[in-house]
Formats: C-alpha cells, sequence, structure tokens
C-alpha cells in the first residue's frame, strides 16, 4: 500500500524587517502616495504563513498610514511651526497572525521658504515694576526671491489708543500731576472728584474706575454743572491757559449731524437779564473753537474790531479717541496744543473772527461759568449741551501755561524703547514717533533688520499700570531689483498684569481729651497719627519717592460750627520743609492735596 504522508506547516516564525531604522523626508503643506516603503519577510515556508497579509501603524494619534503593500504616507498636509518631525512605529503581520517587532521610522517635516517674519510671538506677557522687556528677540526674517534687496523697511506699531485717555498715564489728581511736572499750585481744577468743598460734580456720571483723575460723562441732552463763584472767579485777563482731556465723535442724531449743534465744554455768559457768551470753549460740527470777548478798556476801545473767535479744523476731536487740548492765551496771540504738540496755524486749519468789544449793560448782574452747557441768562435756563467724555478741565489764570508742562500733563508711562544706536551700521535709520508707539528701520540689510529689532522693547513705568491687552503689529516690504513686496504683517500682542494694590493702614488715638483753654489756642488732633503702606512686594525698602498720596480728607461729624471752630493746616511746617500741599476747609471737614 502506498502512504501519503502531507506535513502540515504550522506559524513557526515571526516576521522581521529588512531594516530596523528608515528615515523619510516631506515638504510641509503637501499630502504624498508615497513617502516610504517598508518590508518585512517571514521564515515559514508555507503560502499561508509565510506571506505577509498586512502592514500597521501602532504610534497613536499620528497623521500617518501604512497600506498592506508596506507604503507608508501622511494623511493630511503637515506644517514645520506645528512639528519638526515625528517618529512613528510599524508593524508586520502574517497570515497567521503573528507580528513582528516594531519598526522605527524618523520622518522630517521640511519647511518651505516663505516671505516673512517667523518666530515673532504670539503673546508676550508683562509684570508691573519688570520695567524692559524685549519684544522679539528671537525674531527671523526669511527672504526666499534669491536677489539682494536694495532696502529692507520695518515699522512696529503699538495700539494703546483704548487703554485709559489714549495710553497707560498717571492718573493721580490734576493738581498732583501739576506738582510731579513742575508746574505752579495756581491752576484751578473746574471737574474734580466730589468730595470736600469740590461737591458740584456729584451728581454726574463718571466711569465706574477708582482712578483720582475720573472721566465725567456728558450726555448732550440734561447734564451739565455750574461752578461755584466761590472756587473760581469767572473772570479772564490777557494770560491764561484751559486744558482738558476729551474724547467725542459725531452725534447718532442724522438731523444733529447737518445742523452741526454748537456742544459746549466751557462756557462764561450772562447770568441774567442777557446770553452774551463772555469766554467758552466748544465743539461745533468738525471745527474746536474757542471764544473770547473781551470788555472793553475805554470809550476808545468800544470802537476797535479785535480777535475774539478762533476756529480749528481738526480731525481728532471727532475720531472718538481720547485726546489733550490746552488752549494757551497771551492776547490777542491764541495757541492750541494737541496731546502736547502745538498746532502750527495754516488757512486750511485755522480761522479768526473780529468782533466788538462787549460793554457794560445794566440787564446783567452776575455771570455763570459752567461745564457741558452754556446757561442761557435771558431764558433762564441751559442750552448747547455737550456730548462726550471730559476729564482734567482746568484754567490757569494771569500766566500761560509751559510747554514743557503740556507735555508732562500728556506723557504716556508706556511706550516702545530702543537703545542701540551707537551699534547700528552705516546706511541704516531708525526714528520713532512722537508718542514712542512707533519704531521704523530702514537698512539694506536684512541682518541688520534682525539685530536692530531684537533690541526692541515695551516698557511701562506705572506702578500700578492699567492691566489689559496692547497689540503689536509690524509691516514690512522688501525693495529688490526696484521692485517692492510687502510682507505678511506680523501681529501681537502685549498682555499687562493686575498688579497687587497696596494697603493703607492709618494708627493714632481715636479719643483725644483736651480743655477749653487748649482748644481756644488751638490743638493738634493727629499729632501722634501714622500712616503705613504695604506695597505687597518681596523687596523690604521702597524708595520715598515710590509712596505718592494723592490726597487726604478729613470729615467732620457732626459739622463744624464755623462760628466757633475750624481746621488748619501747619503752614509754618509747610513752609519749612518746602511741602507743596494745599488745602480747602468746609464744614464738612479738611481735604489735603
Amino acid at each position: 500500500a502506498v502512504v501519503y504522508v502531507k506535513v502540515l506547516d504550522v506559524d513557526e516564525f515571526s516576521p522581521k524587517f529588512e531594516k530596523t531604522n528608515l528615515f523619510a523626508d516631506l515638504r510641509e503643506g503637501k499630502v504624498y502616495d508615497s513617502l516610504v516603503k517598508v518590508q518585512a519577510i517571514d521564515q515559514d515556508e508555507s503560502q499561508q504563513y509565510g506571506k505577509i497579509c498586512s502592514y500597521e501603524v501602532i504610534t497613536p494619534g499620528v497623521p500617518f498610514s501604512v497600506d498592506n503593500e508596506g507604503t507608508v504616507k501622511n494623511t493630511r498636509a503637515l506644517y514645520y511651526n506645528e512639528m519638526h518631525s515625528y517618529i512613528i512605529q510599524v508593524v508586520a503581520k502574517d497570515c497567521g497572525g503573528k507580528k513582528s517587532k516594531p519598526i522605527s521610522i524618523n520622518i522630517r517635516v521640511k519647511e518651505v521658504c516663505k516671505n516673512g517674519w517667523k518666530d515673532f510671538p504670539s503673546a508676550i506677557e508683562y509684570l508691573p515694576q519688570s520695567g524692559a522687556q524685549k519684544i522679539a528677540p528671537n525674531a527671523r526674517l526669511d527672504w526666499c526671491d534669491g536677489c539682494v534687496p536694495e532696502k529692507v523697511s520695518l515699522k512696529m506699531h503699538l495700539a494703546t489708543k483704548h487703554i485709559g485717555k489714549g495710553c497707560d498715564r498717571d492718573t493721580y489728581s490734576i493738581a498732583s500731576q501739576r506738582k510731579l511736572c513742575g508746574a505752579s499750585g495756581e491752576s484751578i481744577d473746574l471737574l474734580p472728584s466730589p468730595g470736600v468743598g469740590t461737591g458740584w460734580t456729584k451728581n454726574l456720571p463718571t466711569d465706574d474706575g477708582k482712578e483720582s483723575d475720573q472721566i465725567f460723562f456728558f450726555d448732550g441732552k440734561t447734564n451739565a454743572v455750574e461752578v461755584p463763584k466761590a472756587s473760581f472767579n469767572h473772570t479772564l485777563h490777557k494770560h491764561f491757559t484751559i486744558s482738558t482731556w476729551m474724547k467725542h465723535t459725531f452725534s447718532e442724531d442724522t438731523e444733529a449731524k447737518k445742523k452741526a449743534q454748537k456742544e459746549h465744554i466751557l462756557c462764561n455768559s450772562d447770568g441774567d437779564g442777557m446770553d452774551r457768551h463772555h469766554y467758552s470753549m466748544f465743539v461745533h460740527g468738525e471745527k474746536f473753537v474757542f471764544l473770547l470777548r473781551r470788555e472793553a478798556e475805554d470809550e476808545t476801545d468800544m470802537d476797535v474790531f479785535k480777535p475774539a473767535e478762533w476756529r480749528w479744523h481738526i480731525p481728532q476731536i471727532n475720531d472718538n479717541q481720547w485726546h489733550h487740548y490746552a488752549v494757551s492765551v497771551d492776547f490777542p496771540e491764541v495757541r492750541l496744543y494737541i496731546d502736547g504738540m502745538l498746532l502750527i496755524p495754516d488757512t486750511s486749519n485755522e480761522e479768526i473772527l473780529d468782533d466788538w468789544p462787549i460793554h457794560n449793560s445794566k440787564k446783567v448782574h452776575f455771570t455763570k461759568l459752567v461745564v457741558g452747557a452754556c446757561w442761557q441768562g435771558k431764558e433762564n435756563e441751559f442750552g448747547k449741551y455737550f456730548h462726550g467724555y471730559l476729564a482734567g478741565l482746568s484754567i490757569l489764570k494771569d500766566k500761560t501755561e509751559s510747554e514743557r508742562v503740556i507735555r508732562c500733563l500728556n506723557d504716556c508711562k508706556e511706550n516702545l524703547e530702543f537703545h542701540a544706536l551707537s551699534e547700528m551700521e552705516s546706511g541704516t535709520s531708525v526714528s520713532f514717533n512722537s508718542e514712542m508707539t512707533e519704531f521704523s528701520i530702514t537698512s539694506h540689510n536684512i541682518t541688520e533688520v534682525e539685530r536692530l529689532l531684537h533690541e526692541v522693547s515695551y516698557i511701562n513705568s506705572r506702578r500700578y499700570p492699567t492691566p489689559g491687552r496692547r497689540n503689536v503689529d509690524m509691516r514690512t516690504s522688501i525693495l529688490c531689483k526696484e521692485k517692492e513686496t510687502i510682507l505678511p504683517l506680523s501681529e501681537s500682542y502685549i498682555m499687562v498684569q493686575q498688579s497687587t494694590q497696596p494697603t493703607l493702614t492709618i494708627q493714632g488715638k481715636s479719643n483725644i481729651d483736651a480743655s477749653v483753654k487748649d482748644l481756644k489756642a488751638g490743638r493738634r488732633v493727629f499729632e501722634d497719627i501714622g500712616i503705613n503702606v504695604d506695597m505687597h512686594i518681596q523687596e523690604k525698602t521702597v524708595p520715598d519717592d515710590a509712596l505718592l498720596l494723592d490726597r487726604c480728607t478729613i470729615k467732620a461729624e457732626p459739622p463744624l460750627d464755623f462760628h466757633v471752630e475750624h481746621m488748619t493746616v501747619p503752614v509754618d511746617i509747610m513752609t519749612q520743609f518746602n511741602m507743596k500741599l494745599e488745602s480747602s476747609e468746609t464744614n464738612s471737614g479738611l481735604q489735603i492735596t
């Protein structure tokens, strides 16, 4: 008999790869049909077990796949800025189900050269009191066109218009700011924060912040305030400066736009009998206007036409941004400063109208000084209301403010910085705008532009800066073979963090015993008082100039009886130590600034 013996194969061996490590490159932005091919073998002899049936990518979450033929490809477009390289593992499986040991494949993403900036940060965190912080210390400029640039131009812009009144400024009261800027203390604040002796602004809508220099809103219909004559003598002579912060835009009312109503920021007018305006500052359509109707000095002066109205056609008044305006008068000369800069007058932006002097009238017995509207004495009502925001409205009488002080009051405490002028190559130029919020570089050399950009910093010198976002953008152009190429806009933002607020603690006796004799002679009520400021910072000491108190209010309960009692400040001590303090007393108490 013939016996046929059939030997059945068993799946004895696992597949093995011919190579245990593979490398592949891919260009970013492209999907490949085949990146690399893997191949495994199996030592089993039969068709059933000696054949590789499939391959599998076992690395989870990677954008790659492998087919049964061992062809590896990417499943989507990949980009260098997402990941520079990937390491994936692949196994082979024979038809009996046995798997190989994994093989590693290193896939490198090749960056495609694109004109533009690389490593320009998308966001920068800024901590209060951290000094100057570089914006783009590692940025590099890729230029792929091959030709050597003739000129490289860059402009960086820091956006601050949304912060405070146009940027981060000190928010001390007007009186305190004037002291810090070295001005005289004779300026009168017409929109003070409500307090002892300054109650006329208490019913005006304000911002909800805790800034000393409060922002007041005027609705253009109902709200205005009269400045008490006891706080300010209304008469102005030949020399004075009126200044204010203002944020204003066109009325949303279409009819109002057509008629261009006068909106009075400040108005001194007849209190009764007549409607004459003695001086005023107002917005009229697209014009910023100052009116000054002076009284005749003698009979011969009655017939002399003199400058009486100055109209400035300027774009700032309706751009819905904060601007600082200062009108300085050395009659008949009048100068307008906008954001600390003198407006150079010409026929396109200034118009001056003459008028007769105002004559005395028995019908008028007094004048009224109003902020936010104009008092119409004949009708006995307010009119010509202002619609917008005001802050820091003040008048300096009998002298004009210096340009240095006007600029100081307008100074921003945040800006761009650059201190590498001495390191610039020949043929390179840099420049700032007046606000230090725009910085420009022009050079023939890309490497030089990169190096100088690395030195540009942001700084906020306020101890308690306004927290929030400041956008930064950078525009770059390259001139090559007389053809200008505009590169993609580079954008980032600086996030200023919230600073820790200080804690003020006042300690002293809560009860004071005094005899009638002591009270008649004058008794010091705060001689043992101590004011402690906890800055909540790690340093053990804080410089004295960092501890600036804006004001102190002492309230009397019950109110003072001025027939028998008063509160006073020690003028002799203030004089001895040159302390530039001012005090204001009412029956409610005393305010020291």
